[in-house]
């Protein structure tokens, strides 16, 4: 604080105090580093730290005049420009940014770990207020299990259209074949396991198989007509060649082109459809291929029936027998010993006594093994018979069907010919989207104030909308920064702003997402009715970055005037 008749009684200016001060900031540049792909800059600075070191500055070396000689040095507190709460205490947000090569979900990890290893006063608690990685991972874990349970539904189909277990299990190994294209091209191409790449190996597990599925049907319809297994795998494989050939060649066709897209569109499904390429292409070897020589030299016999396979229930004695006559000296009774007496070593010696009843588990386990193959075997043909049936009936019904709707042919034209027009009316009506609405259980609110409001009365609605949030049972923690926005990627303080982070609970303990969105915004807005001009957004997170909007827009001029009249223009179309 400069006192004034100091000032003017030693004939010292303002400026003269300012030249001081600026002089004593010291910020030099040494030179800069270039390390991979960042540029390090050093700067040699020295700064006074305290404030008797800003007291103790010359200001006037002839004379030995000092700042404190014509002014009064103090430390007070920089008056506050934001505030930051977590579920209504205070803290300080810090922000990790990931650099781009780096991975998203194992940055978080680290995060956290060293957070958990990082010391604190007592009275203070670090925790992570937002994790953005939570909708990758979600989203992950969905893609992982959606891709586990299609593989199980094509099991099921293809167990009870084929019937027998071993042309099953050589149509289901065509998935994890198939699907190693895909994995190789992405480790070739040097592709991550994201979203967009996970979804590519999930659809692919319902159409690799396809053509597995063909040639395995007409090959087991030449077993049943009687040829061998050769000459069953020669007859039904070369007749359906061309036709695997064409389907997957247009599939092919479908594929190859997203991965060609232009723009960022192109850059976001280039790993979908080159994924998608690559498992079709093996899928055509495999099936023409890897299929036919599994079926050429494994046989494949004609399932059990209910009673033949409860006829294995009495089949115990004898393969106790077999155990202890010969059973234990097989290479594989052998290998099993080892493995039981390593087991039970480690044990302890005492142990070792058990290996007498040895041969009782291998002859309890072949009898298992059998029955539950020879049950499992009648079960699908039990099933195959039954959808066999149905399937005859559909087919007698659709030939009727056909006959007559081929007497009367413009009808069936006529119905696919409204069906086309249909398209022009509903089509302009579905709105336009760059990313689906997906409930990834984080909500954005956002408070807009009039510009010339006070950082505290902006504070006291922040609290109102606050308090309301925190009472809802389906919200676990709100994130509250008041009077600060990110404008083009930079900080910037604005005290008429609060942006509130939402982040609610598991899907099965609360209601819709955008159903909470609404509610939470009309009821937001009646709570803020003694704020005149109060602008309150809520909107669902619809991906890992936060936004305000889908679309934004940032508009700069010299002319306050003809920014508000752009601004204007832009608002109304």
């Amino acid at each position: 604080l400069l006192d004034p008749d100091r000032l003017q009684a030693l004939g010292i200016t303002p400026g003269q105090v300012v030249q001081a001060l600026s002089a004593s900031a010291l910020n030099l540049p040494l030179g800069s580093l270039n390390a991979e792909e960042r540029r390090l800059v050093y700067t040699l600075r020295a700064t006074p730290a305290r404030a008797e070191e800003v007291a103790g500055l010359l200001v006037d070396p002839g004379r030995g005049l000092r700042v404190r000689d014509v002014a009064r040095v103090e430390e007070r507190a920089e008056e506050a420009s934001s505030l930051n709460r977590v579920n209504g205490r205070p803290a300080v947000l810090l922000a990790v940014l990931k650099t781009p090569d780096s991975n998203a979900v194992a940055v978080a990890d680290g995060v956290r770990r060293t957070l958990a290893r990082t010391a604190l006063p007592p009275g203070y608690r670090a925790e992570v207020a937002l994790d953005t990685t939570r909708f990758i991972r979600a989203a992950v874990v969905d893609t992982v299990k959606e891709a586990f349970l299609a593989a199980l539904a094509v099991s099921l189909v293809v167990l009870l259209f084929l019937g027998k277990l071993n042309s099953v299990f050589s149509v289901i190994l065509a998935i994890p074949i198939t699907l190693s294209g895909a994995i190789l091209l992405f480790g070739v191409l040097g592709f991550t396991y994201n979203l967009i790449s996970l979804l590519a190996l999930t659809v692919a597990v319902g159409i690799v198989v396809d053509d597995s599925i063909v040639v395995a049907e007409n090959i087991d319809r030449y077993r049943r007509a009687g040829l061998g297994l050769k000459e069953a795998v020669l007859k039904g494989a070369s007749e359906v060649s061309a036709a695997v050939a064409a389907a997957t060649l247009s599939l092919l066709a479908v594929f190859l082109p997203i991965s060609f897209l232009p723009g960022l569109i192109g850059q976001i499904f280039q790993q979908f459809g080159l994924g998608m390429a690559a498992a079709i292409a093996v899928s055509w070897l495999e099936a023409l291929l890897f299929l036919t020589v599994r079926l050429a030299y494994f046989p494949d016999p004609d399932p059990p029936s209910f009673r033949e396979a409860l006829k294995a229930a009495l089949l115990l004695p004898k393969d106790l027998a077999w155990a202890y006559r010969r059973g234990f000296r097989t290479a594989l009774g052998l290998l099993l010993g080892l493995a039981v007496a390593f087991l039970l070593s480690r044990q302890g010696p005492p142990y070792l006594l058990l290996l007498v009843l040895y041969p009782a588990l291998l002859g309890l386990g072949r009898y298992l093994g059998r029955f539950l193959l020879d049950l499992s075997g009648a079960l699908a043909r039990h099933l195959h018979e039954g959808v066999e049936g149905g399937l005859k009936r559909l087919t007698e019904l659709y030939a009727r069907a056909l006959r007559g709707v081929l007497a009367r042919p413009w009808g069936a034209l006529g119905l696919a010919f409204l069906l086309f027009l249909s398209l022009f009316p509903i089509l302009p009506r579905i709105p336009f989207n760059f990313t689906p609405r997906a409930d990834t259980g984080v909500l954005t609110a956002t408070l807009l104030l009039p510009k010339d409001t006070p950082l505290l009365v902006a504070d006291r609605a922040a609290r109102i909308l606050e308090a309301y949030l925190l009472a809802q049972p389906a919200v676990s923690r709100v994130v509250t920064t008041v009077g600060a926005s990110a404008t083009g990627g930079v900080q910037v303080s604005d005290p008429s702003r609060v942006q509130m982070q939402i982040v609610l609970r598991p899907k099965g303990e609360r209601p819709d997402i955008f159903r909470l969105a609404e509610r939470f915004a009309e009821e937001g807005k009646a709570l803020l009715k003694g704020f005149p001009g109060a602008d309150l957004r809520v909107l669902a997170q619809t991906g890992p970055s936060p936004g305000d909007a889908d679309l934004q827009f940032f508009l700069t001029s010299p002319d306050r005037a003809l920014l508000e009249r752009r601004a204007e223009e832009i608002a109304r179309h």
